[in-house]
């Protein structure tokens, strides 16, 4: 293949880099050994919260990145200015009330609030268990007809977040790199579940998905530009970025 000339790789935590510390460790040492003007800008696009991603980071358990997207696409951080990108938060605010939100999910049968580690003034996160369609499209029309403008993510059949209409992970990693003028055709992205579908649905990225992938994610990738790993986790991630050429296969 003609390999693409990647300038940043935004990939998600759980599932996908960790899991298994050996290949962590693997991961860690392949990055970190490439020379700078060979680098990519390394952006962590999680669904933990910022400050939690930070703890991984400074525990020497992953590799310095250069930009944090948190809480599924609700917040960034830049790791190497030490400091948050408002302009993004202020994006957010449109059409976007907390309390109105919390009140409005809160009223579906099952739900039960995630813990307030998890949460900030552009994440409502809640466990619903095996969620229907069905569910899910009443909880969106609620919202609107309550004025709300969100997005509603949900995952691993029992993760529901309830953003800001343009917080997702796509939408956090298009304004990072139109701020950075970096093209769409020029990063690959990584994850494993259906929360990371909307970094495979931008147009023109590369996708690398892990073995040990989710089939809702999976299902949602047909005709993308995506490299489907046959090992796990961080290894995986490692065979598909020898695959775009970011690192040389051993």
């Amino acid at each position: 293949m003609n390999r693409p000339d990647i300038k940043l790789f935004s990939t998600d935590l759980d599932g996908t880099i960790l899991g298994i510390v050996d290949a962590v460790d693997r991961f860690k040492t392949a990055w970190e050994q490439l020379l700078p003007e060979e680098c990519p800008l390394l952006v962590y696009n999680s669904g933990r919260r910022v400050d939690d991603i930070m703890t991984f980071v400074t525990s020497c358990e992953l590799p310095k990145p250069d930009y944090v997207i948190g809480g599924v696409g609700s917040e960034i951080y830049d790791f190497k200015k030490s400091e948050w990108m408002s302009d993004f938060h202020r994006v957010l605010q449109a059409g976007w009330d907390y309390e109105t939100v919390k009140s409005v999910t809160g009223r579906i049968a099952g739900i039960e609030p995630q813990p307030d580690e998890f949460l900030h003034e552009f994440k409502s996160s809640w466990y619903l268990y095996n969620a229907t369609t069905t569910q899910l499209n009443e909880l969106r029309q609620h919202l609107q007809n309550a004025g709300m403008e969100t997005e509603v993510v949900y995952s691993s059949q029992q993760d529901l977040d309830v953003l800001p209409a343009l917080a997702n992970k796509g939408n956090a990693l298009k304004w990072l790199c139109q701020h950075l003028g970096i093209s769409l055709n020029q990063c690959v992205v990584a994850g494993d579940t259906g929360n990371d579908s909307a970094m495979f649905l931008v147009d023109g990225v590369f996708g690398i998905v892990p073995g040990n992938a989710q089939l809702e994610l999976v299902e949602q990738l047909a005709n993308r530009k995506v490299y489907h790993a046959k090992q796990e986790v961080a290894d995986g991630i490692l065979e598909g970025l020898s695959h775009y050429g970011v690192i040389n296969a051993k």
